[in-house]
Formats: structure tokens, sequence, C-alpha cells
């Protein structure tokens, strides 16, 4: 009986799946979107099939559209074992000819970037069963029938962020409290109903201020004493050109370059860019794209952090010997960031050791002077080793005598 169970065990073990996230690949216009039946839309191939698995038996997780995706019919994700998060990632669009029609025992999380679309031609329907449904929106939701929530005993969220638009064409009686929802589009046929060409009008003008861009990646290399920053789109609407911009606290950008669209009319294939930085800022920085489209409409896209230090330019400690009388080290650094100190005697135990922070450092020509204050450490006369690191950078190693 014993050998029976743990047979039965071991058969569990081996039937467990392992969460992924499916993601589309990008591309798709109004006449030619991608569809989500297709397996080719999406990485890995043939994933998501509904509810919750792909062809290789992985339990779908994490749901991110980019491009333009259709689904024809009710989108359901998730089951009372395996909870779906769903992302329309910046300028994305995901229309669904249906329901968005939420399982029972699932909680689920929506989340629409900034510049993404949301549309459900039907209704929006919470599950009625130990259910709960988070929408985060940055962009915006169309539905273009009701908000169904039939149990009211379980907590269902919508958060439209600054910025964000919500459409609830028909029934909104059942929305969470204090959700806030723009005025009905004209879409009427005038006999209380919805004119469907009027619908389609409206839904097509959102999809043209929706997808100027899709921005597939943003990356970037450190090449001699440049930062090479590189991106790919996977879609491209009535597009201009990329403003490149940086800053030393991604609070405060500056301009540093442009870079014209490579793309004559629309694409919704994959275009590759660069920028190379070749007076880029000493230690922590950060990039971003700001994106122009043919009528000057502006969007900015999501920062890129980036840790630069010139490596012919090492730390550099003085006096160098020290005095044995001598309460105060100095070390130069080439980068204005937060790091540490570490001080080994010859047998390599560690002396002494100190955490700092940018505020103690002192901005001169030649660098950044950090000033290790060792009264208390009391060197003896003999050989030492300085280990220095900054966050994002490298260790430096410096031999120094102390006589």
């Amino acid at each position: 009986m014993k050998n029976f169970i743990i047979i039965i065990f071991f058969l569990l073990i081996s039937f467990q799946v392992s969460g992924q996230q499916a993601t589309s690949n990008g591309g798709g216009d109004v006449d030619d979107p991608l569809l989500w039946s297709t397996p080719a839309t999406w990485e890995p191939e043939g994933s998501p099939n509904e509810p919750d698995v792909d062809n290789d038996g992985n339990v779908i997780e994490n749901v991110a559209i980019y491009g333009f995706v259709l689904k024809s019919g009710n989108l359901q994700l998730g089951n009372r074992t395996n909870d779906v998060n769903l992302t329309i990632e910046e300028n994305s669009i995901l229309r669904i000819n249906g329901d968005y029609d939420q399982p029972n025992r699932t909680d689920n999380v929506i989340t629409v970037k900034t510049g993404g679309l949301l549309i459900i031609d039907g209704a929006l329907l919470t599950g009625n069963r130990y259910s709960d449904l988070t929408i985060n929106n940055f962009g915006t939701i169309v539905v273009t029938e009701y908000y169904d929530d039939p149990s009211p005993f379980y907590e269902n969220e919508i958060i439209n962020n600054e910025g964000a638009t919500l459409y609830i064409i028909g029934d909104e009686e059942d929305l969470p409290e204090g959700v806030d929802t723009q005025p009905d589009p004209d879409v009427g046929d005038g006999n209380g109903g919805i004119d469907p060409e009027k619908l389609d009008d409206f839904i097509e003008e959102l999809i043209g201020i929706a997808l100027p861009i899709t921005l597939h990646s943003f990356t970037y290399e450190i090449k001699s004493k440049a930062v090479q920053l590189n991106w790919v789109t996977a879609m491209e609407l009535n597009f201009d050109h990329f403003t490149i911009e940086r800053s030393a606290d991604a609070v405060n950008f500056d301009a540093i370059g442009t870079h014209s669209s490579k793309v004559e009319g629309n694409s919704d294939t994959q275009t590759a860019y660069d920028f190379t930085d070749i007076d880029p800022l000493v230690g922590q920085s950060y990039y971003r794209l700001k994106a122009t489209d043919i009528d000057g409409t502006v969007e900015y896209h999501e920062e890129l952090e980036v840790w630069y230090e010139d490596l012919e330019k090492p730390v550099v400690l003085f006096p160098n010997p020290v005095p044995v009388s001598s309460e105060v080290i100095n070390l130069i650094f080439s980068a204005f960031a937060e790091g540490q100190v570490e001080i080994l005697d010859a047998y390599g135990r560690i002396v002494f050791t100190k955490n700092f922070e940018t505020d103690e450092l002192k901005s001169h020509s030649d660098g950044f002077h950090f000033r290790v204050a060792t009264n208390k450490t009391e060197l003896k006369r003999g050989m030492y080793t300085a280990k220095t690191f900054q966050n994002g950078g490298r260790q430096q190693i410096i031999r120094f005598i102390v006589r």
C-alpha cells in the first residue's frame, strides 16, 4: 500500500506545470490585426490556449499584448487553480469581439498601460463565485454593453490612474463605488439603442489615437567611452521622429539627440534604431524616448536606467605611502554613486569597512573625493589592500603601504 501511495505521489508531481508568460509578437492594424487564435501570434508559439495552458502544458500566469490583437468570441482566462494577469502594453490594443468573462474562483488582474486600449465588444463579467477582479487602468477601456458584478461579497476594483479613461456604454449600476466613467459617446440610433456604424467609427477613432508606435524593446550597450542605445518598434502609424532624452536623477531630462522614423508611411513589422551618446554621464543616468507623430502629438516611453564609468580611470588613493600617524585616507572616484570601502591587512583580514552615500562625496576637478577616517582603526606599519565598489560598477583594488 505504501509503495502504491508513493507511485501516485510521483505521478502527481510529474503532472505539475510551471507558470509562463505568453507574449504577442507585435504588429497588426485595424485592417489586419493579429488573431488571438493564431499560434504564430504568440511567443512561445501556440499559447495561450484557453483557459490557461499552452501547447506544452505550461500554466500561463501572464499574458502580455504588444501590437493589435483581436479575440473573436468571449475571452476567459484562468480557472480555480490558476489566476492570470493580462497586460495591454504601451500603445497596444486588445479588442474582444465578445465578453470578458472571468471564471469563478479566480483572482485576475487586468492592466492597461499608458496609451494602451482595451475594447470589449460585449459585457465585462467579473465572475460570480469566489472571484476578485482588479483593473489597473493607465490607458483607455471601452465596454460596449455593461459591467456585471453579480456577487457584491467579493472585492472587484477598477483603478483609473491619472490620464486614464473608461467608457461603459451600457449599464453601469454594478460599478464599484467611486469609479469615474466618461460620458457616453454619440453612438445612439435615436431609438434608445446603439448604431453599429457610429460605434465602429468611435472605436476606430480611438484606435487611431492609440497606435502611433508600439515599442518592442529599449536596451543599451557600453562601447569604449560611449553609451549606445538600441530600440525596436513593433509598429509605427503616422509617426515622425524620436527625441532621445537623458537625466541624472530620473526627474529632469534634457534632449541629447533626435532620430527620424525609418518607416515610409505605416509599418506593422519590427524596425530597429540606435543612437550613441558619445559624452555620457559618469555613474547612474537615465534615458527615455520621446515619440512625436506627424501631427505633433507627443508621447513619452519608460526610462532606461544606465550605469557608466570610465574604465580607463581607476580609483586613486592618496597619500600613498600613508603615514602611520595619519587619521585620514583619501579616495578619488570617477563616478558619483554610493558604495563601499574595505581595507584588508597583509593576511587578508578585514580591518576596516565603510558604506558611503553620495552626499559624502565631494566634487573636484579630478573626480569625486571621499575621506576615509581611519583614526579608530589604528593602522600599523605594513602592506594593505583597499577594495572599493560602487553600485552598478565594478570592484577595484588598490594596494598601499602604511609606514
